[in-house]
């Protein structure tokens, strides 16, 4: 016996037909998930590939505030700095303070056989100082102490970034209590011993040096003479420049002997840790020029 059921086969046949295309539109809409999921995905990527390409740039471009214009042939910097500029400012000749244009760049320096040879840039005073070239006058001595501040500092500040933290915000060089007693340089040998121990023990300048000893006292400027040396500091920039988010103090330091021919330079840093206490010298890559002419 046969049974018609033309009405059930078309029934069976619209549902199947409708469960088809819910599958259908259910893997269609799981599709578009996908696709959308995968272009925000994407969007995000390209975002945090932005995103730092930008704090690439801003790191490039983070601008130092300096105390003291650098001065190159042409060309005078004056209260900023962009980190962008630097490279360029190291092929420039630099000003030496001679008050004759003619001679006021770079400085005549002496190889270990002798040979003289004149450096006018900061990348050719560094080549020549990593050679064990030296100045051996008075004169040239002076000259190259300009040269080092300028050069030095700009090698420091392509190494710093700006910090997250100061406690140094209301100390300057007036603040002689504050500043370390390690910072003098004493004559060397066992005075150079005695400062660092009184150092370590929250000694000060201020109670190292006399009022009398005191020629110039400014801001970012102390001009004194102690033990034996006529010594000068000038505050050149702050910034964070051992990597510790802390701002720092950078220092150049230049002295002669009293009734003497030595002369040397260099580059301090100071900071403080905490809100309160004497600053701290840090230790900091640098070029020791001191010498006597012979």
């Amino acid at each position: 016996m046969t049974v018609k059921s033309n009405g059930y086969s078309e029934e069976l046949k619209q549902g199947q037909d409708s469960a088809k295309l819910l599958r259908e539109m259910r893997d269609f809409i799981c599709n578009l998930r996908c696709v959308v999921c995968l272009g925000l995905l994407v969007s995000a990527i390209g975002l945090t590939c932005q995103e730092q390409s930008q704090t690439l740039r801003s790191a490039q471009d983070t601008t130092f505030r300096i105390v003291n214009p650098l001065k190159f042939r042409g060309k005078e910097v004056a209260g900023t700095l962009r980190k962008s500029e630097i490279e360029s400012l190291l092929d420039l000749p630099v000003r030496n303070g001679n008050l004759d244009e003619a001679e006021g760049y770079g400085v005549e320096m002496t190889r270990e056989n002798g040979q003289r040879f004149r450096v006018l840039t900061c990348r050719e005073w560094g080549t020549a100082v990593s050679e064990g070239a030296f100045t051996d006058t008075t004169y040239t001595m002076s000259m190259e102490g300009q040269i080092q501040r300028t050069c030095e500092l700009l090698t420091h500040l392509q190494d710093a970034s700006l910090p997250n933290k100061s406690f140094v915000k209301m100390v300057n060089l007036t603040n002689l209590e504050l500043l370390p007693a390690n910072m003098l340089s004493g004559s060397g040998g066992e005075e150079t011993d005695r400062l660092e121990r009184l150092a370590r023990r929250g000694k000060t300048v201020s109670g190292l040096v006399r009022k009398s000893d005191i020629q110039q006292l400014a801001p970012h400027l102390i001009r004194l003479e102690y033990s034996g040396l006529w010594q000068t500091f000038w505050e050149e920039a702050r910034a964070d420049f051992n990597h510790d988010a802390l701002e720092d103090i950078l220092v150049f330091t230049g002295a002669r002997a009293v009734g003497g021919t030595m002369v040397f330079s260099h580059y301090l840093l100071l900071t403080r840790l905490g809100p309160t206490g004497p600053l701290k010298l840090l230790p900091l890559s640098r070029t020791d020029r001191t010498s006597a002419p012979k």
